[in-house]
């Protein structure tokens, strides 16, 4: 009887959640492909593609796993993308040195900020493979 009643619940579980991932699974495929259109990567418009095909058919299977592991992949790939513009690097950049002050090390802080703010300064934004 506890495992029938586990497995309603987690059948229950499930179907609430359901609408929340079908939801989440739209945002994603949009603001991705939102990202790969402006990147012109044929490639990323290509993976978002083939990854909208895959949330949609999970959707359409009603198979919660895999609508989750394709939530996750589209949400890689807009970290991603995301990750490859110089102005995501620049933002936080910014962030950290308004965050100087609970750095351990000031003065290597310091000298990494200055760099830093040397490197935008010649325009130096080439972004290496991280």
């Amino acid at each position: 009887r506890l495992l029938d009643l586990r497995v309603a619940l987690d059948e229950a579980e499930n179907y609430l959640k359901w609408p929340t991932l079908i939801a989440e699974a739209e945002e994603r495929i949009r603001s991705t492909r939102a990202l790969a259109n402006e990147s012109k990567s044929s490639e990323a418009i290509r993976r978002v593609d083939m990854l909208e095909s895959e949330a949609h058919q999970a959707i359409k299977n009603k198979n919660l796993d895999q609508l989750t592991r394709s939530i996750q992949a589209l949400s890689n790939l807009y970290a991603e993308l995301l990750m490859s513009r110089p102005e995501f690097w620049v933002g936080y950049f910014q962030y950290l040195c308004e965050q100087r002050s609970t750095m351990r090390d000031q003065s290597q802080a310091q000298r990494l900020i200055d760099q830093g703010n040397q490197a935008m300064q010649n325009n130096d934004l080439l972004l290496e493979s991280y």
